[in-house]
Formats: structure tokens, C-alpha cells, sequence
């Protein structure tokens, strides 16, 4: 499963916070697939892939403290049946 986690931190990131991420989620068996910094209305974008989105959860209310977030639950195009869906996605 893939997660998509959008996040505005609330106050100044310290280093510490990203290996403090990094650990809890090997803990959980999560899998960090990319972690950027952007611009815009949030300050950082994660894409995890798990198992479930328990661990993810589990994972990002430990940081409430750090950020506030928005995640998403992504579905890979390709996975998905789009000829369920008249025209849309034909290419």
C-alpha cells in the first residue's frame, strides 16, 4: 500500500526529526519510497509504502508534536481497471 503524507511544520525542523522518522518507521516496516522538501502551501511530501495504513498512522501521530499533516492513500495507475470506467483513461 502507498501512502502519500503532506505535511507544514510547526515550528523549526531539527535534523534529530528526520532520523527520529526514519527509525520509527523501520520499527513499523514501513518503507520511506521518497521524502522532499517543497515549496507551497506544505513544507514536506513523504511516500511510504506499508502493509496497511495502521503502521502509518501509528507512525504519523507520533509526530503531531513536529508537523501537521494531510496523507493520502494512492493506488498505482496501472492497478487500477480504468475500462470499468467508460472512456477515461484510454489512451
Amino acid at each position: 500500500m502507498i501512502l502519500i503524507s503532506m505535511a507544514k511544520f510547526k515550528g523549526e525542523p531539527a535534523k534529530s526529526d528526520v532520523n527520529v522518522l526514519k527509525t520509527e518507521a523501520k520499527k513499523r516496516n514501513i518503507r520511506i519510497l521518497s521524502h522532499y522538501i517543497t515549496l507551497g502551501r506544505y513544507d514536506e511530501v513523504i511516500i511510504f509504502e506499508a502493509s496497511s495504513e495502521k503502521p502509518v498512522l501509528e507512525l504519523l501521530m507520533g509526530r503531531t508534536n513536529v508537523v501537521s499533516s494531510e496523507t493520502l492513500v494512492a493506488v498505482r495507475r496501472e492497478d487500477v481497471e480504468f475500462h470499468k470506467f467508460g472512456s477515461y483513461g484510454k489512451e
